[in-house]
C-alpha cells in the first residue's frame, strides 16, 4: 500500500472520528437543554415589552381527599429566562421561552399553566395555555399552535410601587382592581452574581384585599428581610384556578408620576399635623383633596378639606409645591393621611399614606388652666 493510500485513509479515519464526536456533543447538548425549555408564540403576535407571563405547576396537597393547591405556592415569570436578554428576556421576537426545569419540583408529566398578560396597547388581552412537560430530549419543545386569546376584555395587570423600608419592614404598596384579592409574591434570588433582577422564580407570601380605589399594601417584616434584595410580584387569581384575570405587576411607568414627595409631620407649635407634598407637573392637574384616617384603608378615611385645594399650575409641565395644616387631632391618636390628585380627564389618582401619631401632651399641661384661675 502505497503511503499516499495510508495518508488519505488516515485522514478519512480522522474525519469520521471528529464527526462522531460532534455528533455525540449535539446529542449531549440536546440533553442538557431540551429539557428545559419551552417556547412558542401567541394569537395577535404581541410585540416584546407588551406581554408578560406568569406559569405554575399543578401541584395537589398531601392530605385527603387531594385537591389542588390554588393560589400556586411557586411561580415562574419572564424575568429570569436567559438573564443576558434582560429582565424580560421569557418574551422576546414575539416568542415566549419558559425554562420549566426553574421549578423547585417539577417532573415529568407535571401539568404546567402559564398566563400571558398584555401591557400598554394589549392591556386586558390574556392567553392561558396548559401542557404537560414531558421532559423530552429535544433541544426545545416547540408549540407550534399559537396560544389562543382567553378573553380580550380583561382585567389590567396591576402596577406596583418601589419597596418601602420602614425600619425592619418591607412596604409593599400596589394598585390594581377595587375590592379584589391579590396574591405577593417574593423572590431572594439573583438571575446571576451582580444581577439587578431576580431569576424569576417567586414564592407566595400572602394576599392583600384593595380598597375601594384599587390601593393595596403589603408588609414584609421576614427577620432579616431588609438585609438582603428582594423583588416582588402581585398578582390576581381567579377562582377558577387557572388565573384567567391576572397577570402579574410591573413597576409603575415613571411617564406616569405627576407627584414628588408627600410628608405628614406633627408640629408641636401649631399643635397641628403638616402636610408637604410637591408635584413634578400639572399638565393634566386641576386640583387635591385630603383624606385622614385611623387605619391604613383608604375606603375607612374621610376627606377634611372644605374646598378642593386648587392647582398653582394647571395646564403645565412645571410642577409646584403645597401645604395643608389638619387641626382637628387627638393626642395619642396615629393618623393616615392621602392626597387625591384631580384630573380634567377623570382619570384621578391616589398619593398615601403618611402616617403620623400625635404625642400626648406633658400632665402639667391639664392643670395649667386651673394655676391661672
Amino acid at each position: 500500500m502505497t503511503c499516499e493510500r495510508v495518508e488519505l485513509m488516515n485522514k478519512k479515519l480522522l474525519i469520521s472520528l471528529m464527526l462522531g464526536v460532534l455528533l455525540s456533543l449535539t446529542e449531549v447538548l440536546v440533553v442538557l437543554a431540551g429539557i428545559t425549555n419551552d417556547v412558542g408564540t401567541l394569537e395577535l403576535d404581541p410585540p416584546v415589552g407588551q406581554v408578560n407571563y406568569t406559569a405554575w405547576l399543578n401541584i395537589y396537597g398531601s392530605e385527603f381527599p387531594y385537591s389542588l393547591t390554588h393560589p400556586p405556592e411557586e411561580i415562574l415569570t419572564e424575568d429570569g429566562f436567559n438573564f443576558a436578554a434582560g429582565e424580560d428576556g421569557g418574551f422576546i421576537e414575539n416568542n415566549w421561552q419558559l425554562s420549566v426545569g426553574a421549578f423547585s419540583n417539577e417532573g415529568d408529566n407535571f401539568p404546567v399553566n402559564i398566563q400571558f398578560g398584555g401591557l400598554g396597547d394589549y392591556s386586558g388581552t390574556h392567553w392561558y395555555y396548559k401542557f404537560k412537560w414531558d421532559g423530552l430530549d429535544e433541544l426545545t419543545t416547540n408549540h407550534t399552535t399559537p396560544v389562543p386569546i382567553s378573553t380580550s376584555a380583561g382585567a389590567a395587570c396591576p402596577w406596583i410601587l418601589p419597596v418601602e423600608v420602614q425600619e425592619t419592614t418591607n412596604v409593599v404598596s400596589f394598585f390594581g382592581e377595587p375590592t379584589k384579592t391579590y396574591q405577593i409574591y417574593r423572590s431572594t434570588i439573583p438571575a446571576c452574581d451582580g444581577c439587578s433582577n431576580s431569576n424569576g422564580r417567586y414564592l407566595r407570601l400572602g394576599e392583600v384585599t384593595t380598597d375601594a380605589n384599587g390601593s393595596g399594601i403589603y408588609h414584609d417584616n421576614e427577620p432579616g428581610i431588609t438585609e438582603i434584595q428582594a423583588w416582588y410580584v402581585v398578582i390576581y387569581f381567579d377562582d377558577n384556578s387557572y388565573g384567567a384575570h391576572g397577570c402579574h405587576s410591573e413597576p409603575v411607568d415613571p411617564t406616569n408620576v405627576v407627584m414628588g414627595e408627600f410628608t405628614a409631620v406633627y408640629d408641636d407649635e401649631k399643635s397641628a399635623v403638616v402636610l408637604a407634598w410637591e408635584t413634578v407637573s400639572e399638565t393634566n392637574i386641576v386640583g387635591f383633596n385630603v383624606f385622614r384616617g385611623t387605619s391604613e384603608t383608604l375606603v375607612d378615611s374621610v376627606k377634611i378639606n372644605t374646598a378642593i385645594i386648587p392647582a398653582k399650575q394647571p395646564g403645565s409641565p412645571v410642577g409646584d409645591m403645597y401645604t395643608f395644616e389638619d387641626v382637628d387631632v387627638d393626642d395619642g391618636q396615629t393618623y393616615y393621611y392621602w392626597i387625591k390628585i384631580l384630573t380634567n380627564d377623570m382619570s384621578d389618582q391616589t398619593v398615601g399614606p403618611e402616617s403620623v401619631t400625635i404625642p400626648n401632651a406633658p400632665w402639667f399641661y391639664y392643670f395649667l388652666p386651673l394655676l391661672f384661675n
